[in-house]
């Protein structure tokens, strides 16, 4: 029936090596997710006949469909090779970039909101004017956020850019400010 699990990888470039290291990297959050999923749903029961390696490969099946594209897994790919995987496949790559059954549930396009719900990696507009009017409101602080992988590429922009047009009007407060008090210094000492 064709490759599993990390094993479709393996027609898409990556070497045997690079699947095992895939495998190795992620063994632990496929165990966790196995675990985590009630005992009577279709990813944790008992197929008669199953060897133990098929298992596995069902097993990583069913995570890989689980991930988002913007999960840890999804965005190690580029936008250009979700494409190439999910037309690799005959799906359209926005619904199914890496072809794993029942991954297309969770998907989102790696260039638009498809869902309706929250932003992407790339962000929608309207991330950009939150990002902007926190680093302007906020100031210097939300640089924090910078690193934060749950922000959008473009609230991140925003931020920075709402940071940046700041950062000059702070100062011009603090001279104004500095120069009110010298003048105000001025005025007492020439009343002494």
């Amino acid at each position: 029936p064709g490759r599993r699990g990390f094993d479709r990888l393996r027609e898409h470039g990556l070497t045997r090596d690079g699947v095992e290291s895939l495998r190795t990297y992620f063994g632990a959050q496929v165990t966790a997710f196995a675990e985590a999923q009630p005992a009577e749903s279709e990813v944790t029961r008992e197929v008669e006949g199953e060897s133990e390696r098929d298992r596995r490969l069902r097993l990583e099946d069913a995570w890989i469909a689980a991930q988002g594209g913007d999960g840890e897994f999804g965005i190690n790919f580029t936008a250009t090779q979700m494409s190439q995987i999910g037309g690799a496949f005959g799906r359209p790559a926005a619904n199914n970039p890496l072809g794993f059954p029942g991954a297309g549930l969770r998907e989102r396009s790696l260039l638009m909101d498809t869902d309706g719900g929250g932003s992407d990696q790339v962000g929608l507009p309207r991330d950009f004017v939150w990002g902007f009017l926190m680093g302007f409101f906020l100031g210097v602080i939300m640089l924090f956020w910078l690193w934060e992988r749950s922000v959008s590429h473009r609230q991140k922009m925003g931020i920075l850019t709402g940071v940046t047009v700041r950062l000059p009007s702070s100062q011009r407060l603090l001279y104004l400010r500095a120069a009110q008090a010298a003048a105000i210094a001025e005025q007492q000492q020439q009343q002494r």
